[in-house]
């Protein structure tokens, strides 16, 4: 368990864990949450294959400028909620290698990275996952997302996903399945250039609550 290692280290500058052996670690969530000053984090030999809870993993890491994640493993993560939340100087995020088939919450995801204009999501399994909920909130500068691939047949929530998106201008949503979803509030407010939104294969039978879509 390395839950909170460094959490709100906030006049930490540089780290080296490039020698840990987290082979047998399972908990890393807020591993570096409210490392507000880290500019920089070299993850390259950290060990992820048998870690399930990656939960505010890098919260309010507010000065990161880049982070490469290509060797991570994620094979056995069930919980990305909130990982990169408040992330707000990452322009660009590249997560095509992750392997999310058994993640089941990926709520607040993305929630506050202000400043990015490029994610690489495209190729996530989505298929377990029950909370999407806030996911992409005030990503208020990408301009375009790719979620054709996305699996939401288990989803519930969706409560403020696009919300705040406001550089958005088309959205692809038709092969979202919306069955068993039953909170869609505020799903879209305030994604002020949208221009094109295709929601044609949408199922709202269960849904409860629709305010402020």
């Amino acid at each position: 368990n390395m839950s909170g290692m460094f959490k709100d280290c906030i006049n930490l500058k540089s780290l080296d864990i490039s020698h840990f052996n987290t082979t047998n670690v399972q908990d890393m969530s807020y591993l570096f949450s409210g490392c507000y000053s880290l500019t920089s984090l070299n993850l390259e030999n950290l060990d992820t294959r048998n870690v399930k809870d990656m939960t505010f993993m890098f919260q309010e890491m507010s000065s990161l400028i880049s982070i490469n994640l290509e060797k991570f493993d994620t094979r056995e993560v069930t919980d990305m909620y909130g990982m990169f939340q408040d992330c707000s100087e990452l322009k660009s995020l590249d997560l095509s290698n992750f392997d999310t088939s058994k993640v089941t919450d990926m709520s607040l995801m993305f929630h506050s990275l202000s400043n990015l204009e490029s994610l690489l999501i495209d190729k996530f399994n989505t298929a377990n996952v029950v909370d999407m909920s806030y996911m992409f909130f005030y990503a208020n500068k990408i301009k375009e997302l790719n979620l054709f691939n996305f699996v939401t047949s288990n989803v519930v929530d969706m409560s403020y996903m696009f919300s705040y998106c406001q550089k958005l201008t088309s959205l692809d949503l038709s092969n979202f399945n919306t069955i068993n979803v039953e909170k869609m509030d505020f799903m879209f407010y305030y994604a002020r250039d949208l221009k094109y939104l295709n929601v044609n294969s949408f199922d709202i039978r269960k849904v409860e609550d629709m305010s402020f879509t």
